[in-house]
């Protein structure tokens, strides 16, 4: 609806064309920031690997954590089943932040530790950068929705321009505000 009112556009025409728009527009920023901004609606599984007994690294981010389980001698049955006083989700300010969880740290009191097996960590919970998109990247994907929008509609074959060799190329620019906006919250890998 929204993008449909920034093209000004009152019929349901091309509503398949943007709808494809927008999930090429959302896939696109999940992919030069590292982030998925969007949770599934119910909880996914997920298994890990840790590399150390006392920490968790979840690269993919963290909404809510419905259980923690390991298995503590490499048979995949998890049978240590951990209590919400025996982790924390970090950094701890992530949710008033508006920012994913993004590691999980045993407490010191805490009953168990992270299991070093191949995929020795089973969460399930909601992952992902939030569970709905900061403004800023919903104004980017928008943005981008309509580039490529306009793209298929009014310019399917890009900006052509001629090389050196007088051969013509198909330029596809990025623009640079959208790649401002998303700039901030693109990952760091270490």
């Amino acid at each position: 609806t929204e993008l449909k009112a920034d093209l000004a556009i009152a019929n349901t025409n091309d509503d398949d064309k943007l709808e494809l728009a927008l999930d090429d527009a959302s896939r696109w920023i999940d992919e030069m920031t590292g982030w998925r901004f969007y949770t599934t609606s119910s909880d996914e599984s997920r298994y890990y690997t840790a590399q150390r007994g006392e920490k968790l690294d979840v690269a993919e981010g963290i909404v809510s954590l419905t259980s923690l389980a390991c298995d503590q001698d490499g048979d995949r049955v998890y049978e240590e089943t951990w209590a919400a006083t025996d982790y924390y989700l970090t950094p701890f300010n992530a949710a008033l932040e508006s920012k994913p969880y993004t590691a999980i740290e045993r407490t010191p009191t805490g009953d168990y530790w992270f299991s070093p097996y191949a995929k020795g960590v089973k969460l399930v919970g909601k992952f992902g950068y939030g569970a709905t998109a900061p403004k800023s990247i919903k104004d980017a994907c928008l943005l981008k929705a309509q580039q490529l929008f306009m793209r298929r509609t009014q310019m399917p074959f890009g900006i052509m321009q001629a090389s050196a060799t007088g051969q013509l190329v198909m330029k596809v620019p990025q623009d640079a505000d959208i790649l401002s906006i998303i700039s901030r919250y693109v990952r760091s890998i270490n």
